[in-house]
């Protein structure tokens, strides 16, 4: 029985071992790690949203709100015509509603 050792085998035969131990290292023996696995705590729901706004808008005219009343409604039915895809439109000034459609 003979052994080939590295430095006596053919070319084609060291390439060959060559790769098969890089590739073995490579391959790490797996199984080996010993590292506890992390529970995982349970998830918190998020706080309820509460809106800095109120449920209920104070309202004042658009005149009042310092707006010229023709040139604001002109403006909102452009906004609100058809093929605009616009679905509300707000007018808010000085934290009242001034207008809304």
């Amino acid at each position: 029985m003979s052994i080939i050792t590295v430095s006596h085998a053919p070319p084609l035969t060291r390439a060959l071992f060559v790769a098969v131990t890089l590739f073995l290292q490579a391959c790490g023996g797996g199984g080996g790690n010993s590292a506890p696995v992390p529970t995982l705590s349970p998830v918190q729901s998020p706080a309820p949203f509460e809106s800095p706004h109120p449920a209920i808008w104070e309202t004042r005219s658009a005149s009042d709100a310092g707006f010229n009343t023709e040139a604001l409604d002109a403006a909102l039915s452009y906004a609100m015509a058809d093929g605009s895809f616009t679905q509300a439109a707000l007018v808010i000034k000085g934290g009242k509603l001034v207008e809304e459609r």
